[in-house]
């Protein structure tokens, strides 16, 4: 049985104040602080990442399932009318909306099938300008006939803050007084 140990870093919004417990229960016990903290702090972002990557997992499995599911439900939809079609039992093409369905034993349930159509292909004629002189030209040409200007525009380019941030290199893990909460998983 393999044994899965949990940090209260994980779980918690006060990060500070549980480092801070950890380095003073740390200190309580005569334990290494700044190498255990180490381990510590590289145990709950490993843990956080190894949860992240089983999500993002779990997140391609269900998104394989639900494509499955599509492909299921329109095979089912495009298969059985074309069964109701070829056996007379609706007729799509009928003006008649009785015609184009079947009802069911369920009240206000019925399957009725849509005319489908045919695969073509349409040509759509669009006109594209096509610049044959190059964009400094154009400025120079149209600046030269009094029909554009060039101006100075100040624009501002908001860059935002980053705050100092932990990097993680686990290499390797010593555990020395590390973790508080192990769980068993089977």
């Amino acid at each position: 049985m393999e044994k899965t140990l949990i940090t209260s870093l994980e779980n918690t919004l006060d990060v500070v104040d549980t480092l801070e417990w950890k380095v003073s229960t740390l200190i309580e016990k005569k334990l290494p602080a700044d190498i255990a903290l180490s381990d510590y702090l590289i145990r709950a972002v490993k843990n956080l990442e190894g949860k992240k990557a089983l999500a993002k997992y779990e997140k391609t499995e269900c998104e394989a399932t639900i494509k499955q599911i599509d492909e299921q439900l329109e095979l089912i939809k495009v298969k059985a009318a074309q069964y109701l079609i070829d056996n007379g039992l609706v007729n799509p093409d009928s003006e008649k909306p009785k015609d184009r369905k079947i009802d069911s034993s369920s009240k206000g349930s019925s399957v009725s099938v849509m005319k489908g159509r045919e695969a073509s292909e349409e040509v759509i004629e669009e006109k594209e300008f096509n610049m044959l002189i190059s964009k400094a030209e154009l400025e120079e040409l149209l600046i030269g006939l009094g029909k554009g200007e060039l101006r100075t525009v100040r624009k501002t380019k908001e860059i935002k803050a980053i705050p100092a941030k932990l990097r993680v290199n686990a290499k390797k893990v010593l555990d020395v007084e590390v973790i508080e909460n192990t769980r068993a998983i089977a």
